[in-house]
């Protein structure tokens, strides 16, 4: 009884080895894609990206800047309406 119970553990044992993960990070994965290079005259340029539930309001560059005429300075960021998450995330 000893026997098979310490086979049990054995193949318990061996069967519980963790799979070989193959590691690969994002730039790895899209370093061969083609691309258009930007102009650097561009980047200060506004852009919007708009969905169905979120929009982004900012600059080329990452920049979510003061923009807006009808709330002044109050239209930039990342937005799910009613709240504006860039502003709403900055400290205070």
């Amino acid at each position: 009884m000893k026997i098979l119970i310490c086979a049990f553990f054995f193949l318990l044992l061996i069967s519980c080895s963790a799979p070989e993960i193959k590691t690969e990070n994002l730039f790895q994965k899209v370093g061969d894609l083609s691309f258009i290079e930007g102009k650097p005259q561009y980047l200060a340029s506004p852009y919007v990206a708009a969905g169905d539930r979120v929009y982004i309001i900012g600059h080329q560059d990452g920049s979510f800047p003061d923009l807006g005429w009808h709330i002044a300075g109050e239209m930039g960021g990342i937005w799910i309406i009613p709240l504006n998450l860039w502003m709403d995330l900055l400290p205070v």
